[in-house]
């Protein structure tokens, strides 16, 4: 290659980089000052990334919560890459990172925006700012932090601070696992960074060791209050059920669902010598099986309720919503079925509506899409009526080719919430 087109390409490479730095959606946000760190807290962005991660569902018993650090992403950090990681390493647990502006979030998100997209010095968190990441962290701590047995909190001063005074107004149990709990009890004075060899071998200690929190007297300590949060589920479960309200309906079945699991769970540990007493035990049996009957009039509503939601969907479906080779087709349905379909398995409640997608081939060389109840069999077809007859049993079932509804399944979807085109 010439020089001059060395150099050419050199220059065409930077100008690329530079187009694409400038046309990055992704913001970096840089906090210097208490008042840019309010802002920053409640950034959309942050305030959506905070939501995701109320969602998040535990996939062990034990959470550890560690700190954020100045490297981004955190697993880059020496903190993290040589010192909480190693410590973790193949133990059963769930790891997360406390950190602002983003307030508790799995440490598997290291690498997903926005969560190294941000600098922001821990000295620019004070007043409105410290206080409104209390009040996020707060709220993981009782949609999230309270399904875990164990909370351990390998945390600094600093954020250690903030986790306590957000669990004032929770009051989960937290086990002290920060580098200063180590000194006071089995490190030396050296140990004073969290890649320190001694704090390390510490931690993982702390970590696997379960106490009490296995024995039938912890899980008769726990099974009043899962008992308690179980008949309040249920009770709004059967309100939402009278009322036909389908959206509180399918948050009260996810909320019920989980509760009869740790409610089974913990009355099955809690049966054993020094448990649970009989009353207890009773109480907690006569909510579980009020919670299943509560579950199964619910899904009950939800097939009944879907007949009518099937008719509020045909009837918000409009030519325009047709992609270009499906315009003309037969009937005000053809056409339409993916579109519909998608529409009214999200009006339903998605998964928790115990439909599933299907699909099929059509003629034309196309596809048909439609819903199947899982338990029953039952199909809910929004645009049967284009064929004279179809064939369900051609189809399988599937997902839909995006995880939220699409556009014009969001267009549907508006029209029959408020009631008009």
């Amino acid at each position: 290659m010439s020089e001059r087109l060395a150099i050419g390409a050199v220059a065409a490479l930077a100008l690329a980089g530079v187009v694409r730095r400038r046309g990055s959606p992704n913001k970096h946000f840089t906090v210097t000052s208490p008042a840019q760190g309010l802002k920053a807290i409640e950034h959309q962005v942050f305030r959506s990334n905070h939501q995701k991660s109320l969602k998040v569902k535990p996939s062990s018993s034990t959470a550890v919560l560690i700190p954020c650090a100045s490297t981004k992403p955190f697993t880059e950090a020496p903190s993290h890459k040589h010192g909480y990681l190693p410590a973790l390493q193949g133990l059963d647990v769930d790891t997360y990172v406390v950190a602002e502006p983003l307030g508790v979030v799995p440490q598997a998100w290291s690498e997903q925006y926005p969560n190294y997209a941000y600098d922001f010095p821990p000295s620019m968190l004070k007043g409105q700012a410290r206080a409104a990441l209390v009040e996020r962290i707060a709220e993981w701590m009782q949609k999230v932090g309270s399904k875990y047995d164990r909370i351990v909190a390998a945390l600094p001063q600093h954020h250690m601070g903030l986790v306590r005074d957000a669990n004032k107004t929770v009051g989960l149990e937290l086990t002290d696992a920060s580098i200063g709990a180590c000194r006071d009890s089995v490190c030396s004075q050296r140990s004073f960074r969290a890649t320190s060899p001694e704090y390390r071998k510490w931690l993982r200690g702390i970590v696997q060791t379960r106490g009490s929190r296995a024995t039938a007297q912890t899980h008769a300590m726990k099974l009043p209050a899962w008992t308690l949060r179980l008949e309040s589920g249920t009770k709004a479960l059967k309100r939402a059920t009278k009322r036909g309200d389908l959206e509180q309906i399918v948050g009260g079945l996810e909320d019920v669902s989980f509760w009869v699991g740790r409610s089974v769970g913990d009355a099955f540990g809690a049966s054993g010598k020094g448990g649970a007493s009989e009353p207890q035990l009773r109480r907690a049996g006569k909510a579980i099986v009020q919670a299943q009957a509560a579950i199964f009039d619910a899904h009950g509503h939800i097939q009944r309720g879907s007949k009518n939601l099937v008719h509020q969907v045909q009837g918000a479906l409009t030519p325009e919503l047709l992609h270009p080779e499906h315009q003309g087709g037969k009937g005000p349905l053809a056409g339409h079925c993916y579109v519909a379909t998608q529409a009214l398995w999200h009006l339903m409640g998605g998964a928790q509506s115990g439909y599933t997608p299907h699909s099929g081939p059509a003629p034309g060389n196309d596809t048909h899409w439609w819903l199947v109840q899982q338990q029953t069999g039952q199909v809910l077809d929004p645009t049967s009526s284009q064929f004279p007859s179809y064939d369900y049993s051609k189809g399988t079932g599937r997902g839909f080719l995006t995880k939220d509804p699409s556009q014009r399944a969001r267009v549907v979807m508006d029209r029959v919430r408020s009631g008009n085109r």
